[in-house]
């Protein structure tokens, strides 16, 4: 008749290294090709004990140009940036010393008018040429046109 190998019995110790080894994130076929243990015990084992798998995130891909290009490239979009911000800072600084409001981003010429109307004289502040100066685009309510009607008061 045929003979059976006798039973193994694996320590806690053991099984605590196979749970660890399989929480990292080695497979069971593995682990059990590893350890010698059957791949039916390993899966009843971690069903019953609850193992479970911490997720890793992926690991971060190497540039398909190579990790100088990548990094070349980078620095050149930072220093194009950085020039870019450098430019408009110094066109919004020569604005709010009563410089010629040409070439000021239109988000910021909100802020540039109130700013200018607020702290420099009413000569500097109406600018080059257009006379109106700051309050150009105010209604007779004395508030912004946004927030005023034409002339029956407050809207809101």
């Amino acid at each position: 008749m045929y003979e059976r190998d006798p039973p193994r019995i694996r320590s806690d110790e053991y099984w605590a290294e196979i749970r660890r080894a399989w929480e990292g994130g080695a497979t069971g076929a593995s682990l059990a090709r590893r350890y010698d243990v059957g791949l039916a015990n390993l899966w009843r084992r971690r069903a019953s004990e609850g193992w479970e798998r911490v997720p890793r995130p992926d690991p971060v891909p190497e540039p398909v140009e190579g990790w100088e290009r990548f990094a070349e490239r980078k620095r050149d979009e930072f220093e194009f940036r950085l020039n870019e911000t450098r430019a408009v800072a110094e066109k919004l600084a020569e604005a709010m010393a009563g410089g010629a409001l040409e070439g000021v981003p239109l988000w910021h010429l909100g802020f540039v008018l109130r700013w200018r109307e607020a702290r420099l004289t009413a000569e500097t502040a109406r600018g080059t040429g257009t006379g109106r100066g700051a309050m150009a685009g105010r209604r007779r309510c004395g508030r912004r046109p946004a927030s005023c009607t034409i002339r029956r008061g407050w809207t809101g």
